[in-house]
């Protein structure tokens, strides 16, 4: 991921941001407008998007009739004389079109959507997939999908133009499956927020929250950012495989017998409930599904070197535990660990804001001093600032 894109979403996802609104409620924010300029995304890079999508094996082209999401071939995206989405003022198509997985299709727009990962990463937010990416084009004054929820958390982000959206309460909380039905906007649970976005602006929608959005007196271009985070099913399911009794068969007359199958059950979960009192056998599951999740990546592509200056980021994640003979050292999605050896060098990265590798203490040897930096960095603690 580009330098300049690294702090793309810090003042998006901000501490208040995880406090308030992560997975409660939906609330406009703004990204970095020069960070999301440096991508550059114009008609070209649209064409460009079309040709790709149109050597997909699969259909990533989609026109949006009637509030539904319609496959459709290449040439769709022009209008007359081949026009593209962009040409003629943006008002060269008459429909809503929208491109699917453009994150691979694109360097700038995957890069959009590391900068988001690797903020949420860096804030301890578990992730049970990457950060994929949908690019929406609208002419004016145009209605986009129907009313719907999607069942995980979006991001939108205007890249050019205006749209208008409309955030309505849930029906269904933290839903596992996609939104079917069809729904009558007079039917529609109350309206939470009724937000204009811009270039550059961010509307986040947690997942079961009913939206749709339309064009006025602009076309429009917006990513819509698709994030799956890490639930309390994951945990409990990698919680209940570890137990021999809930891998085992359910007893024979079970299907006429619910008292049987309540009892046996109910002590089973008492049993895992205590099995999960152990904060080692909790800490060991979240781990897991850390490390099966995307990790964050180095933030910058400078040169590591022993008096490059090294500065932690905001709101990043780091403690420092002490158990028996061992040092834990917890940085963003990861966790360091040594003998109480390393304990003076741990402590030293705990305690600073600002720092040179040169500066940890000598009982490391300087590449020593480098990797331990190297590893901050990749979780998502450290940033290499200029002298």
């Amino acid at each position: 991921m580009p330098a300049q894109l690294a702090g793309l979403f810090d003042s998006v996802v901000s501490m208040e941001f995880l406090r308030e609104y992560w997975q409660r409620g939906p609330v406009l924010a703004c990204a970095d407008r020069e960070q999301l300029a440096s991508i550059g995304f114009d008609s070209d890079t649209v064409e460009r998007l079309l040709r790709r999508a149109s050597s997909s094996e699969s259909s990533r082209l989609h026109v949006i009739t009637g509030g539904r999401a319609v496959p459709s071939p290449p040439e769709a995206a022009h209008g007359a004389g081949g026009r593209s989405v962009l040409g003629a003022g943006r008002s060269a198509y008459s429909k809503p079109i929208l491109l699917t997985r453009v994150d691979t299709l694109a360097a700038s727009i995957a890069d959009v959507c590391k900068s988001l990962e690797r903020r949420l990463v860096s804030a301890q937010v578990l992730l049970s997939s990457p950060v994929s990416a949908n690019l929406y084009m609208s002419p004016s004054g145009c209605a986009g999908l129907l009313p719907h929820y999607d069942n995980h958390d979006v991001f939108i982000v205007q890249l050019d133009g205006e749209k208008l959206w409309h955030v309505h309460e849930p029906v269904d909380r933290f839903p596992i499956e996609r939104d079917v039905n069809d729904r009558r906007r007079e039917a529609l649970p109350p309206l939470l927020l009724e937000a204009t976005l811009r270039a550059a602006d961010v509307l986040y929608i947690p997942r079961g929250f009913i939206h749709e959005a339309s064009t006025e007196t602009h076309a429009s271009i917006h990513l819509t950012l698709a994030v799956n985070p890490r639930t309390w099913l994951d945990v409990l399911s990698r919680a209940a495989v570890r137990s021999a009794s809930l891998r085992e068969a359910l007893p024979a007359g079970g299907a006429g017998d619910p008292e049987l199958v309540r009892s046996g059950l109910t002590s089973r979960l008492t049993a895992l409930a205590a099995q999960m009192s152990d904060p080692d056998g909790v800490y060991e599951i979240t781990q897991e599904l850390a490390s099966d999740g995307p990790r964050v990546g180095a933030p910058s592509n400078r040169p590591l070197r022993l008096d490059s200056v090294v500065v932690r980021r905001p709101d990043a994640y780091l403690s420092l535990e002490l158990r028996e003979a061992t040092v834990y050292l917890r940085a963003g999605g990861c966790q360091l660990t040594s003998s109480l050896q390393m304990q003076p060098a741990f402590s030293f990265v705990s305690e600073r804001t600002r720092f040179t590798s040169a500066e940890l203490p000598d009982l490391l040897p300087d590449e020593g001093k480098l990797q331990l930096v190297r590893e901050l960095i990749a979780a998502g603690v450290l940033d290499i600032v200029d002298p």
